[in-house]
């Protein structure tokens, strides 16, 4: 009798939609860090790049460093910044949270979101693709992060709004759910007018005229 050990066939034999979920979601999530590194060196021709993560969601953490990683074997000049002040640092190997304050000794500058926020992002002498995350998304590319009508406040803001609103572009990370992609958010947190592409466990969208549309599928 054979013994599977693996976690792939724990999941199978259990059905376990959730984790085949969460796997997905992060195979997205890597998916999207490609189209990072494509469209950063296509903004490479103006100037120099900074990928601002402003996120908890570990996979969208793995998605940033591959990105980087990938532009970098690319001979693109790209660093990593985060909201908490961190710019142009590596991650600790077996933990990718992007937040993650192990990586303070391996960061060239220490800051506050004053000056990341502030000066990074939309600033003099830089382009930042910046990758985000969401409750609701719309057509239009609006993020609701705050509250869903008739449910919970969430978390707000942050400093999704500052990157949204002055980033050259913004790829966005989400489930793919009735719920979570809708016609119009009922409260944006954060305007969509950078908002280029969205990547979701089922499939890929990116503007066209105006609105966001579905590029690709999964098979």
């Amino acid at each position: 009798m054979t013994t599977y050990h693996s976690a792939f066939a724990r999941m199978w034999r259990a059905r376990d939609r959730a984790g085949w979920r969460n796997f997905a979601i992060a195979m997205t999530a890597l998916a999207v860090s490609f189209f990072f590194a494509l469209l950063s060196a296509a903004a490479a021709q103006t100037g120099r790049i900074w990928f601002a993560g402003i996120t908890t969601v570990i996979s969208l953490g793995i998605a940033a460093w591959v990105a980087v990683a990938q532009c970098r074997a690319d001979g693109t000049d790209v660093s990593l910044t985060a909201e908490l002040g961190m710019f142009g640092y590596t991650p600790t190997p077996a933990d990718p949270y992007i937040f993650n304050q192990r990586v303070f000794p391996h960061t060239s500058a220490l800051s506050e979101a004053q000056t990341v926020l502030g000066m990074v992002v939309g600033g003099p002498g830089t382009t930042v693709v910046g990758c985000l995350g969401a409750a609701q998304i719309d057509r239009e590319g609006n993020l609701n992060s705050t509250d869903i009508p008739g449910g919970p406040f969430l978390v707000g803001s942050g400093g999704a709004n500052d990157v949204a609103s002055r980033a050259a572009a913004c790829v966005v990370v989400i489930q793919a759910q009735p719920t979570r992609l809708v016609e119009r958010v009922g409260y944006i947190t954060s305007p969509g007018r950078n908002v280029v592409a969205v990547a979701t466990d089922l499939g890929v969208l990116r503007r066209h005229d105006g609105l966001l549309r579905v590029e690709a599928v999964g098979a």
